[in-house]
């Protein structure tokens, strides 16, 4: 049981760590490499200094508040690396995307810690079921693409020749 409580911290951390490792290899791009060795360096410091601490203060839970804690900073940070170096912003739809996944992972987690399992369960696959339709939806606008096309045959989409 102690372990699921690691797993869940640590899932926030991944959907975070999904939005900030592409940042910290534009150094590498930009021929940056000893400032990549450098903000890599500390964070594994920030890494192992974030663990003692939170567990020291939650336990082994506090592995799993320590991954979150890392990549809350470590996005951050390498937001702000980025802006300096390439002028480097989000889009006001990328940041609201972001939002939006980390308010979507946040919410099924909070789900598991206040409902019965059950409950839990469903609420989880409803909204991770919502959150693939947009994404499809979203690729189909991005890549101009007919969904139609890559679905399942023989069923009607709502359109029919007379």
């Amino acid at each position: 049981m102690p372990a699921g409580e690691v797993i869940r911290w640590q899932i926030l951390g991944i959907a975070l760590r999904v939005v900030s490792w592409p940042m910290g290899f534009i150094q590498l791009g930009k021929g940056m490499a000893k400032l990549f060795m450098l903000t890599e360096t500390i964070f594994a410091a920030v890494n192992l200094f974030l663990l003692f601490v939170c567990m020291k203060m939650w336990g082994l839970e506090g592995v799993g508040i320590s991954f979150f804690a890392l990549y809350v900073s470590y996005s951050i940070t390498m937001l702000g690396v980025c802006n300096r170096i390439t002028g480097f912003h989000w889009s006001a739809k990328s940041a609201l995307l972001i939002l939006a996944v980390c308010c979507a992972v946040a919410a099924v987690l909070l789900m598991v810690r206040i409902l019965p399992a059950e409950r839990a369960t469903v609420c989880g696959l409803i909204v991770t079921g919502a959150a693939a339709i947009a994404c499809l939806f979203e690729l189909q606008r991005l890549l101009k693409l007919d969904i139609k096309r890559l679905l399942p045959l023989g069923i009607n989409w709502g359109k029919t020749k007379t």
